[in-house]
């Protein structure tokens, strides 16, 4: 009788070991990549009906970032004189998700997403849809560990515009 293994089974073990382990490696990393990917689908949605119900009311409207989520703010609006028929969208933005704006094709990209102090006295950012059926141009990053997609909306559709000009940054 034999005590232990030969080199051969610690070798095939070893390499069945970092198969599983590559495999999984490779779902975290797609899993991620599907999350930043359908939280971009969202965001493009809510802005495309943010905008729509700002032309329909003739009433400007904003979608403040803030508290983890992206929420549907019609100008003017205060939570506490709403009445319960009020339906605003909110989006919850995903764990590790970091959001960077640039506003108006400005050179730079700013933080917006985690803020960049919890207990920072900063206002939330805004972005602007008015009553005319326009919408604040405006670039956004959205990344992760794994993935980062940069979405540049325009002015007139609040669609996606062509993000060449973003890539090389």
């Amino acid at each position: 009788m034999r005590a232990g293994f030969t080199l051969l089974e610690i070798i095939i073990g070893m390499a069945l070991i970092s198969i599983f382990f590559g495999i999984g490696a490779l779902f975290v990393s797609k899993n991620q990549e599907r999350e930043v990917s359908t939280f971009s689908i969202k965001l493009q949605q809510l802005a495309k009906d943010t905008l729509t119900q700002s032309k329909e009311g003739k009433r400007a409207s904003l979608l403040v970032f803030e508290n983890g989520k992206i929420q549907q703010s019609p100008l003017g609006f205060s939570p506490e004189s709403s009445s319960k028929n009020t339906a605003l969208k909110t989006l919850e933005i995903p764990s590790g998700v970091e959001i960077f704006a640039q506003p108006n094709s400005e050179a730079t990209w700013e933080k917006i997403h985690p803020s960049l102090s919890a207990s920072s006295s900063a206002p939330p950012f805004r972005w602007a849809f008015s009553g005319s059926g326009l919408c604040e141009p405006i670039a956004l990053k959205i990344e992760n560990k794994q993935h980062l997609e940069t979405l540049s909306f325009h002015a007139l559709t609040a669609g996606l515009k062509d993000t060449d000009e973003y890539e090389d940054e």
